[in-house]
C-alpha cells in the first residue's frame, strides 16, 4: 500500500499493517495542514472527519473500526474487545479518555495514537494476532508503559515476548530533546542505563535524552 499520506513499515506477517500518517494528502490547512486525523485538537471537526474517512478508505476499513484515544501521558491501557466495539460513539468517547495505550486481538481494527515529539510504538503478537499502539512521552517512558503494555498483552492474550514484532515510529531525537536535571533524575531513579540514553552538552549545561533508545531498551 503506497500513498503519500502514509509511512508504512515492513512486517513479517503481511496481514498486519503498521504505519504512521504524514502531513500530506489530506484536507486541512494552516497549523493542522493537511492530514490531521486527531479529533482532540482545535482543528475543524469536519476536516478531521474527512481525513479520518480518507484514512479508512486507504485501509479499506469502516470508520467505526478506527480507534483513537485521548492521551494524557498516563500509563492507562485500554483493551478493545467485542463489547467495546458494540458501544455507541458517545460511550466509546468516554472510555477512550486518558488512555495512552490500546490493545486488541480483533481483526480489521485500526488502533491509533497521536504523537508529535513523543514516541509511537506499535506491537504485533504474531502468534495470537494481537496488536498494541502506545504513546510514550518521557513520562510514559520513565513509567515503562511499553513493559506495562506487554504485560497486559501477556495477561490478556497469552502473548509471549519472542512472538512480538515492534515498530518504534518517528519522534524527538537525542539531539533535539534537551531536559532539566529533574527529568534526568527521574530516569536515573527508574534505573535506566543512563550511559546509553543520556548525553551531557557542556555548551548548554543540559542533558539530552534518547527516548527511542530508552523504549528500545525496554523492548
Amino acid at each position: 500500500m503506497k500513498h503519500n499520506s502514509l509511512l508504512t513499515y515492513p512486517m513479517t506477517d503481511t496481514s498486519c499493517i503498521a504505519f504512521s500518517t504524514t502531513r500530506h494528502g489530506g484536507y486541512g490547512s494552516g497549523t493542522y495542514g493537511t492530514f490531521n486525523c486527531t479529533p482532540y485538537t482545535d482543528d475543524e471537526p469536519n476536516v478531521v472527519h474527512a481525513n479520518q474517512k480518507l484514512l479508512c478508505q486507504l485501509l479499506t476499513l469502516p470508520e467505526e473500526r478506527l480507534i483513537i484515544p485521548y492521551q494524557t501521558h498516563s500509563c492507562n491501557i485500554l483493551t478493545v474487545d467485542h463489547d467495546f466495539m458494540q458501544l455507541t460513539n458517545e460511550a466509546r468517547h468516554s472510555i477512550l479518555q486518558e488512555k495512552d495505550a490500546v490493545i486488541t486481538d480483533i481483526s480489521d481494527v485500526c488502533l491509533c495514537v497521536s504523537t508529535a515529539d513523543c514516541i509511537p510504538i506499535l506491537l504485533y503478537d504474531q502468534k495470537n494476532k494481537a496488536i498494541a499502539a502506545i504513546h510514550a512521552g518521557w513520562r510514559g517512558t520513565v513509567a515503562r508503559i511499553v513493559e506495562q503494555t506487554l504485560q497486559t498483552m501477556h495477561d490478556t492474550y497469552g502473548t509471549q515476548y519472542p512472538d512480538i514484532q515492534a515498530i518504534i515510529g518517528p519522534g524527538i531525537s537525542l539531539n533535539a530533546f534537551e531536559v532539566g536535571i529533574e527529568v534526568y533524575k527521574a530516569f536515573e531513579e527508574a534505573e535506566f542505563d543512563m550511559n546509553s540514553i543520556a548525553r551531557w552538552h557542556e555548551d548548554k549545561g543540559k542533558y539530552h535524552l534518547d527516548l527511542p533508545i530508552a523504549n528500545r531498551l525496554q523492548l
